[in-house]
């Protein structure tokens, strides 16, 4: 050979083996692994979704077995990635059983993800054998229902880079002395809600692992949080110890010299008093979170303006006080996105806090704040306050920081008038900007205001997908929008807002949530409205809307909601049970409801109006006619029906009373006749409801003093007396029928079969002559005796 052709075929086979480049062939899989993972498979009880049907003897290459990771070079299996897919609802997809101690036959193991799911075994107590893993550098066991000690056997895993063992169920888990910790080379720390109330020098441990860069221990119990006399966590980025019971002033924090620091959330800690001046060394933050703060917190200003990377600022709830101007980053390019400063004691002008160069600006919670307002100030580059986008939080090792990457840019306005905002104990006034500059807005929430005029027409060029402006001043028509729009949530309520219904419905055809209740809105409702896939929540409650009610209003498959999709911080309210009701955040999304009341509708109710899943129904104030449909006694979820003030008529259907999670009825105000349904859920509503009759003068029985005569009896309601005699009538005819037929039976049978005859009538002959010589004997002895008296 060549000498060069044989230098290069050398340079191929040394990059072939830098690259550990290997053809894998069937069945590389190693067979004692392969058993190993077999055999953890018998410890699983439960795996409703399959995860592990490919988990089977006649696969003999375990390397392609969902979840199964190996090494392209030896064929060893190196990483079970295990974690239950479904975090909404975990218990869909969940294993469940127990962990066994056959995968420590699994050598080269080097992650394992078993999170989330169910294998915490009868005794429950997280295994210590997991302590025995000599290669493991991932180990994630977080959302599993273990209870007991944190074995300390987890500071064998020498080579353990990521752990977490968060318990968000509860605080079951719990560990007195993690000392154990500072073996590890880690880098990725998660004991969320562990309890570590006597572990009191937790501080101390974690400062001995110099490799730290994310530590989450919120909810943990902890006390013990003051100041070390040197700190090695110098690559610590995330750092999170919410929900604790430190107690102590902040200045006394050990973490304040941490300048690698980009993450700090100090949610509901108790800490109080003066932040120290080392805040404004901290130049590399980005979130702060320093909310629900029981005593009060006093945030030097200078601290605080050279904090230019900041993007997410969260104050809410801190009892803090002063100019929010004075307080805010004071940076000519600041990257500030999220702003909450709700439910302080915070000053200041709003004009001037939205002119600061903040065009990054997405999130402004100004809430229950005492803010000041300048109407001479004049605004040019006005911001739209309160508009809030969905946050994508996700871990990525280093990088959990939660930020908000799915932002939407904050509408700018660059009209020619200039307007004035003003904001009256946390009310923003002023009408909406006639041109949204950002056209990419999608979800704008401006509720609970003082905002005035129209709904400008270039609305319709945002591409939304939540609308709210309920509880302001609002008035004319919405805009008509050429193409779909509002794909989400639609709530105006509570404005003064006109047009026909029919026009606002038929560019929004996505909704879950449709609330235009108490404004001026006219027309119908068109029976399109049923094909608007996913809405479940439906009020139009105080407006004109006349005409008959469509054939249904919410499709049957279309009431089952996912509390965590999207962004749920919508507050809306329902005319439920009798009363306002206020709805927050993920409570909203339990809330099936239709409520029409207080409008123009008339006809009947149609039998298949409402799903089986309604839990609110509403038609009050109307002028509807017709019976009460018997289906909706089939919707056993429902909790409240209201259809008083109406022109029903009819009686009440019985299947009402098998309405086990109705707990409000109102039926007052009709033409409803016949006795009342009985039943111990109809009867324990009047307790508390005793005006639900009233005004059905036809009505009688049983709750009321009217009691039901001639015709008044129902072809359906109170039928116990009707069944107890109905009863003894069948009873007294089946005795009768018995007895005839078997008088005939022994009838026939002496009459047929001689031998029969001739003995029945033998017995009567000796019978008779027995009763004859009886008779005949004593007459006798009494006619001897006679004489002798």
């Amino acid at each position: 050979m060549h000498p060069s052709g044989a230098v290069f075929l050398l340079l191929i086979v040394a990059i072939a083996n830098s690259l550990h480049i290997q053809p894998v062939t069937g069945g590389a899989c190693v067979p004692h692994e392969r058993e190993a993972l077999l055999t953890f498979k018998w410890g699983i009880t439960g795996d409703p979704a399959g995860r592990l049907a490919s988990w089977h003897q006649g696969n003999q290459d375990c390397c392609r077995w969902r979840g199964v990771r190996c090494s392209n070079r030896t064929g060893h299996v190196v990483a079970l990635h295990l974690r239950n897919p479904q975090v909404d609802n975990p218990d869909q997809t969940a294993l469940s059983g127990q962990i066994s101690p056959s995968l420590l036959s699994l050598h080269h193991l080097r992650r394992l993800d078993l999170s989330l799911n169910n294998l915490s075994g009868p005794s429950g107590v997280m295994p210590e054998f997991l302590g025995h893993f000599k290669s493991l550098r991932y180990l994630n066991l977080s959302g599993m229902p273990f209870s007991g000690r944190v074995p300390p056997q987890l500071g064998n895993l020498s080579k353990l880079h990521y752990l977490d063992v968060s318990n968000p169920l509860g605080r079951s888990l719990y560990s007195t002395d993690i000392s154990w910790l500072s073996n590890l080379p880690l880098r990725f720390l998660n004991m969320a809600w562990v309890n570590l109330a006597t572990a009191t020098d937790w501080a101390h441990v974690v400062n001995m692992i110099p490799s730290l860069e994310v530590i989450r221990l919120p909810g943990c119990l902890t006390s013990a949080n003051k100041s070390l006399p040197h700190l090695n966590l110098t690559n610590l980025e995330v750092l999170d110890l919410s929900w604790n019971d430190f107690l102590h002033p902040l200045a006394s924090c050990w973490f304040w010299n941490l300048t690698s620091l980009r993450y700090l959330e100090l949610v509901h800690t108790g800490l109080y008093g003066q932040m120290p001046d080392a805040l404004g060394a901290m130049t590399s933050l980005q979130v702060l979170k320093f909310s629900e703060s029981v005593s009060s917190i006093d945030i030097m200003m200078a601290s605080m303006k050279n904090l230019c990377n900041l993007e997410i600022l969260d104050l809410n709830e801190s009892n803090m006080n002063g100019d929010i101007i004075e307080l805010l980053p004071q940076c000519s390019n600041g990257k500030l996105k999220e702003l909450h400063l709700g439910n302080n004691h915070f000053t200041g002008v709003l004009p001037d806090m939205i002119g600061r160069g903040w065009s990054s600006l997405l999130i402004l919670e100004l809430g229950s704040n005492i803010c000041a307002s300048n109407p001479n100030k004049q605004v040019k580059d006005k911001r739209s306050v309160g508009v809030e986008a969905p946050e994508d939080s996700s871990v990525k090792g280093k990088d959990e920081l939660n930020k908000t990457e799915d932002a939407v840019a904050t509408p700018a306005t660059t009209q020619e008038e200039k307007q004035s905002e003003t904001l009256e104990n946390g009310k923003i006034g002023g009408p909406l900007p006639s041109n949204f500059g950002a056209t990419n807005l999608n979800v704008l929430y401006l509720s609970s205001n003082q905002i005035t005029g129209h709904i400008p027409q270039s609305i319709c060029k945002l591409n939304l997908v939540e609308l709210e402006l309920d509880n302001n001043r609002l008035e004319g028509e919405f805009p008509q929008c050429s193409e779909p729009r509002i794909t989400r949530r639609l709530i105006l309520c509570n404005n003064m807002l006109s047009g026909k219904l029919e026009e606002i419905l038929r560019t929004h055809m996505e909704l879950e949530i449709l609330n235009l209740a108490w404004n001026n809105f006219t027309g119908t409702i068109p029976a399109s409205i049923m094909n608007i896939e996913g809405l479940y929540h439906l009020n139009l409650a105080g407006n004109s809307i006349s005409g008959g009610l469509p054939n249904r209003l919410i499709g049957t498959n279309r009431v089952v909601v996912d509390p965590l999709s999207g962004v749920d911080t919508v507050n809306i309210s329902v005319t439920m049970k009798g009363q306002v009701r206020y709805f927050y955040n993920f409570e909203t999304c339990f809330t099936v409801s239709i409520d029409l009341s207080s409008n123009h509708l008339t006809g009947r109710i149609p039998e298949d109006i409402a799903p089986l899943g309604l839990e609110n129904f509403n038609l009050s104030r109307n002028n509807l006619t017709g019976q009460i449909p018997e289906k909706i006694g089939a919707i056993q979820s429902l909790e409240s029906l209201d259809l008083s003030g109406n022109k029903i008529c009819g009686e009440i259907p019985q299947s009402l009373s098998n309405l086990t999670f109705l707990s409000f009825l109102n039926l007052s105000d009709n033409n409803l006749t016949g006795r009342i349904p009985s039943g111990p859920q109809l009867d324990g509503i009047f307790t508390q409801y005793p005006h639900i009759y009233d005004g059905n003068i036809g009505l009688c029985g049983n709750p009321l003093r009217t009691n039901c005569t001639g015709n008044s009896e129902p072809k359906h309601g109170d039928q116990k007396i009707d069944e107890d005699d109905s009863m003894v009538l069948r009873l007294s005819f089946g005795l009768g029928i018995g007895y005839v037929v078997g008088l005939w039976v022994v009838f026939c049978v002496i009459l047929f079969k001689r031998s029969w005859r001739l003995a029945y009538f033998q017995v009567f002959d000796k019978a008779f002559d027995k009763a004859y010589v009886f008779l005949v004997v004593t007459w006798a002895t009494w006619a001897r005796k006679a004489p002798n008296h």
